[in-house]
């Protein structure tokens, strides 16, 4: 996640002024990428798995849709972590989606805009890679989880008011502290809680199916959020909605009672 995330960023940012090539160099890297995967990963077949009888068609019915999603007193913790993870998503896409014109119509970057954009992902990337080295043991060690979950989205918060207030290279570094800090603890934690909360052990596939939308469907609203609001109240609100957005994430983890610390 971090070498892909802001890994790349970093080298996406040679490419500014050579756009064209980039999308070329990146489209033949994501294809040869694919097919490596496709190389590497030998799943199984299944062609001789006995297949069964499809059960007969049942009228879909709020009764039939509580055995699918269960009841909020049962998945209660599960849905938490959803919301949680959605809000998280919105305040931070909301953001690095539209870093470019932050760097260049808000804080007037100009020429330093590649290397500002350079820096962030760099200070990201090595906070990602150590959180994904350290966090992980360190949480089993001293038996934590939630709280590192839950502060990794107020981190995220803290990161979207540092680039509002100090609007320079300061706020820049504080940003690039702050979030890389929070989406390396989520990165290496964030799974591992959600199994912590799954409500039906014989369906854990399909939970993290549902969590997993988190990561794609805030991909696809956030930039649409963060437009709407750019457009109606300028660059300067983004920040506070992904500083709400990510605060009520935190606040979600934190109510989870499963998963006591």
């Amino acid at each position: 996640m971090a070498l892909g995330n802001n890994g790349f960023n970093v080298v996406g940012a040679l490419f500014l002024s050579q756009y064209r090539l980039g999308f070329v160099i990146f489209g033949i890297i994501a294809f040869v990428g694919t097919l490596i995967a496709v190389l590497i990963v030998h799943e199984p077949s299944n062609l001789e798995e006995k297949l069964e009888q499809p059960a007969k068609k049942e009228k879909v019915s709020w009764s039939a849709l509580s055995t699918v999603f269960p009841k909020w007193s049962i998945g209660r913790d599960y849905y938490l972590a959803l919301i949680a993870k959605m809000f998280q998503g919105v305040g931070n896409f909301a953001i690095t989606g539209y870093i470019l014109y932050i760097m260049t119509d808000f804080l007037h970057q100009g020429s330093q805009t590649q290397s500002s954009i350079q820096l962030i992902n760099m200070v990201m990337l090595v906070f990602g890679i150590l959180m994904g080295l350290l966090a992980g043991p360190a949480s089993d060690k001293f038996k934590v989880l939630k709280y590192p979950v839950a502060y990794s989205t107020i981190f995220l918060a803290i990161a979207a008011l540092a680039l509002f207030f100090f609007r320079n290279t300061t706020g820049i570094l504080i940003y690039a502290f702050f979030a890389g800090l929070g989406m390396g603890l989520w990165n290496a934690l964030d799974n591992l809680l959600n199994l912590r909360v799954i409500p039906d052990q014989d369906r854990v596939a399909f939970f993290l199916g549902v969590y997993n939308l988190g990561n794609t469907v805030t991909q696809a609203i956030a930039p649409i959020i963060a437009a709407a609001v750019i457009s109606i109240f300028g660059y300067s609100a983004i920040f506070f909605v992904s500083f709400g957005f990510a605060l009520v994430g935190g606040i979600c983890m934190l109510q989870i009672k499963s998963v006591a610390r």
